[in-house]
């Protein structure tokens, strides 16, 4: 719990992303984890740190930075259930977070030109434990150029 308070040290990704001159910013929906970091809590990486819905606003007017961080609600309010994906919460919630995230990126100006990662920490059990079947066809037929992956498998 010490670690906690007083900030973990290590490097982190918003540092080599400050680095490289590179934008981003991190969108809480309650309590904005990335303040465990020390360098988070200092300037100018704390101005970094916004609410979900300027999100939702820098989506609509096109200003999204190069890199947009999502944190979750971790924890049930009166007024709001968790919707971080993770047992023992309804996972139904964090699917309905990945959809508002998904359909605020694509209703952007900045939609052709953005990636969605979703990704998942190291526990709750969220990976494919059943190997993925061999001579799957292409889901649709299409190959680019020099392709990195031929979806086969």
């Amino acid at each position: 719990m010490a670690k906690l308070v007083i900030g973990f040290d290590q490097k982190t990704i918003f540092e080599n992303l400050d680095e490289n001159g590179l934008t981003w910013k991190s969108y809480f929906q309650e309590v904005p984890a990335t303040v465990f970091y020390r360098y988070l809590r200092r300037q100018p990486a704390i101005g970094n740190i916004h609410h979900y819905s300027l999100f939702k606003e820098a989506a609509a007017a096109g200003t999204l930075p190069t890199y947009s961080f999502i944190d979750p609600r971790y924890f049930d309010t009166p007024r709001y259930a968790q919707n971080d994906d993770h047992p023992s919460a309804d996972v139904s919630e964090g699917q309905k977070l990945f959809k508002d995230v998904y359909e605020t990126i694509r209703a952007s100006p900045q939609w052709e030109d953005t990636v969605l990662i979703v990704t998942y920490d190291e526990h709750g059990g969220y990976y494919d434990h059943v190997p993925t079947p061999l001579d799957v066809p292409n889901p649709d037929g299409l190959v680019g150029e020099d392709p990195a992956c031929d979806f086969e498998r």
